[in-house]
């Protein structure tokens, strides 16, 4: 688990998208502490009960409790994740539809510019420099249609960038909504099963 959260490195405090992912690493990564206390519990628990706690030797009792004490700390570790997890979900949200405002205004600034230059043609000659070389107008055809069919075809280009900005936005919030609430329960479900696990041998290792 330790090798592999090293790819949450360099550390990258404040920021949200660093934590989120950081935390999904180790939440990913810690039920195979879960797992291996769980097998450890249930050997020694089942020592104590045939042999009493004479039959188990002063090194192994050391080592139970520096695993016990490991688990408290995962435990508490994982129970701060979890409003922490709502906070930067919320954070990381925002910055999504920053940047997709931002991607979607640059990109009407263009459509608005192409709309504005198109407003000063006067003639086809300057139609056909604007639009490029490659460019067919078909014959007799007057200056009005083709620049009623070009602001046309703008404004329904304008129309698509707000309704892929739209889109955008909730996809990106239903996929981290979905993200951050499995790792919310996880967080949850690591903190509470750990805990449960140390207070009922509290009795019997401390």
């Amino acid at each position: 688990m330790l090798f592999r959260s090293y790819a949450a490195i360099p550390l990258q405090v404040q920021n949200p998208l660093w934590e989120l992912a950081t935390i999904n690493l180790m939440l990913a990564n810690v039920w195979f502490f879960f797992v291996a206390f769980s097998l450890i519990l249930v050997s020694y628990v089942l020592r104590y009960r045939l042999y009493r706690q004479s039959d188990i030797q002063g090194w192994e009792l050391i080592l139970f409790r520096g695993f016990r004490w490991l688990a408290v700390l995962i435990s508490v570790l994982c129970l701060l994740m979890a409003p922490l997890i709502l906070v930067d979900t919320q954070r990381v949200n925002l910055i999504n539809n920053l940047q997709i405002d931002e991607a979607s205004k640059g990109q009407l600034a263009q459509l608005t510019e192409a709309e504005r230059r198109l407003g000063e043609v006067s003639d086809l000659s300057q139609l056909r420099g604007l639009l490029g070389q490659n460019a067919s107008i078909p014959e007799g055809s007057s200056l009005a249609d083709q620049k009623a069919r070009l602001q046309a075809d703008l404004r329904s280009r304008q129309d698509q960038v707000a309704q892929q900005a739209q889109t955008a936005r909730r996809e990106r919030k239903f996929a981290l909504l979905k993200s951050s609430s499995r790792n919310f329960l996880a967080a949850l479900v690591a903190a509470f099963g750990l805990g449960f696990m140390v207070w009922n041998t509290r009795k019997i290792f401390l």
